[in-house]
């Protein structure tokens, strides 16, 4: 299913490719050529995923520029929008430009506006909370809270909440 300019564009020639595909939205999903129950709901949502499987994105430009990575869940504006040519896999991202900066991590999962924002090749990491670890680098870290771990950087297996009422 195709529902907006140049969305699912990529499929003119290779529609026996595509398996249960649903782009809704201007350049979403243009460039597949070869995916496996994709859903893209956003201006440009997915626009240069070639060859995805499974991946979910709903939100402007969300998993915009990840080319090969699969099992992604992407809800909101930007959220895991990522870096020319990168292919990242089983990352869970809900929030405006969570997981913005990915490019190969894996297993991440961020939920709150800008959480993840800076994480890029990092794996297994986990962050709750508007802006936690927002500036965050490393491998195995949990931030759960609002700002929790947010000025953190290039940590490896930390864990941090914030429990302050004020914040």
């Amino acid at each position: 299913v195709a529902i907006g300019r140049d969305a699912l564009y990529g499929t003119s020639t290779t529609s026996a490719n595509i398996n249960g595909c649903v782009a809704i939205g201007y350049n979403s999903l243009k460039a597949i050529t070869t995916g496996v129950a994709c859903v893209a709901v956003g201006h440009s949502s997915q626009i240069v995923g070639a060859t995805t499987d499974y991946n979910t994105s709903i939100g402007h430009e969300s998993l915009r520029f990840n080319v090969s990575g699969d099992l992604n869940t992407a809800v909101g504006y930007r959220s895991q929008y990522g870096d020319g040519g990168v292919s990242h896999s089983v990352n869970t991202s809900v929030g405006s430009n969570s997981l913005n900066v990915v490019t190969s991590g894996e297993a991440n999962v961020a939920i709150g506006v800008h959480s993840g924002a800076a994480l890029n090749d990092e794996d297994n990491n986990a962050y709750v909370g508007a802006y936690s670890a927002r500036y965050m680098f490393g491998d195995g870290n949990v931030a759960v809270g609002k700002d929790a771990l947010m000025g953190a950087t290039f940590t490896q297996g930390s864990c941090s909440y914030n429990d302050d009422p004020t914040i």
